[in-house]
């Protein structure tokens, strides 16, 4: 699953998008043999994540992008000289 959306994301900053659909009903027992983080991070996505007002946020920070913004504007040339 994370390499999916490492390849997704390599995708995007290459100019090549790759369709990624988000698994669901992950059962928890398929991170037996993971690090704890692996379980705190499954437990967190399954109850929610995160919740924000993003409305809100941009008024406070005008600047403030997705992922494909950022992409378009700087990322996609960092991500590929990072990469480089």
């Amino acid at each position: 699953m994370l390499k999916d959306h490492k390849d997704r994301c390599t995708g995007l900053a290459r100019g090549r998008p790759k369709h990624l659909v988000a698994p669901r009903n992950i059962p928890r027992e398929a991170l037996a043999g993971r690090d704890a983080d692996a379980v705190v991070g499954y437990d967190f996505a399954d109850h929610g994540g995160w919740h924000a007002d993003v409305d809100a946020l941009r008024k406070e920070q005008p600047g403030l992008m997705d992922f494909a913004t950022w992409l378009d504007r700087d990322g996609a040339a960092a991500f590929m000289t990072a990469r480089a």
